[in-house]
């Protein structure tokens, strides 16, 4: 029988069940802001940070998506663990739309319990 390890199945799951939707929410927004939210979410991992590139830099990062796609900053924006589990970015959440994750901090909600 094959199995499939946790972190494989999980980022499946985040493929298939949150991306179109995160794609969806980024594609909506004003390109200021999705500007900034695809600095911030490239920005959150490893050591290559966001550089401004010309004097344009909405136009590079519309140069930068056409060619690698918004996969590439979901990807960022989200944390996978060997056991499965994961931990999405307030970026990645905020760009879920009404499928969105409440946080708890943002929303007070923990303050309800």
């Amino acid at each position: 029988m094959n199995s499939i390890d946790p972190e494989t199945a999980t980022w499946y799951y985040l493929k298939v069940g949150y991306y179109p939707q995160f794609r969806l929410g980024v594609k909506d927004l004003d390109w200021d802001a999705r500007f900034n939210l695809l600095r911030d979410l490239y920005d959150r991992k490893g050591d290559d940070k966001w550089e401004l590139r010309s004097d344009d830099p909405i136009a590079d990062m519309m140069a930068y998506v056409a060619k690698n796609g918004y996969f590439t900053f979901f990807v960022r924006g989200i944390d996978v663990f060997p056991d499965g589990a994961f931990r999405m970015s307030s970026g990645v959440c905020r760009s879920l739309g009404d499928r969105g994750v409440v946080t708890g901090m943002e929303d007070g909600w923990n303050d309800a319990l």
